[in-house]
């Protein structure tokens, strides 16, 4: 909770509960779902000035502020819930649905990118050529994580023999 307080993570605390039980009960699934991922990708913006954490600071560029750096926790809790949607769309059984939820969030998915991922990106390609511990690499996982699922949670709803450049360029314009 250093990145974003002590309110933020208990608001996520609270959102992954909620979810929990609506999994548990198979009841709004979907809905607990997206508020989970709201508050989630809404803790990247929440970070705290100043904040820094174990990766090495960037060198070069202006230090690439772009996006705001929010830092390993905030990326790796982003990335579990990256893949919790891929799972929880798996078990959704109305394909109808699970498209609605996609389209829903395909904002959110695309502005967290657009705003976040690009600079964190360009942080860690900047830090490669000077140095790289674990905790960069902590880091640049997350990252990876984060878009392979997101291309698992479109892949899997529309199949992969059929997700082609195509589909994933319609589903990227929404």
């Amino acid at each position: 909770w250093r990145a974003v307080g002590p309110a933020r993570a208990a608001s996520l605390q609270k959102q992954a509960a909620e979810l929990q039980v609506a999994l548990s009960n198979q009841v709004e699934v979907l809905d607990a779902m997206q508020r989970l991922l709201t508050v989630t990708v809404s803790l990247a913006s929440s970070v705290d000035d100043g904040f820094s954490d174990e990766a090495a600071p960037c060198i070069g560029m202006g230090d690439l502020d772009w996006g705001g750096y929010f830092g390993i926790a905030v990326a790796e809790a982003t990335a579990y819930c990256f893949a919790t949607v891929a799972v929880v769309l798996d078990e959704e059984p109305s394909e109808d649905r699970a498209f609605e939820f996609l389209e829903q969030v395909s904002g959110s998915f695309d502005a967290y990118f657009a705003a976040h991922i690009f600079s964190e990106l360009c942080r860690i390609e900047l830090q490669q050529q000077h140095q790289q511990g674990a905790e960069e690499a902590r880091l640049g996982r997350a990252l990876q994580s984060m878009c392979a699922w997101t291309l698992a949670s479109v892949g899997r709803r529309v199949g992969y023999h059929r997700f082609t450049g195509s589909i994933l360029w319609e589903w990227a314009g929404r």
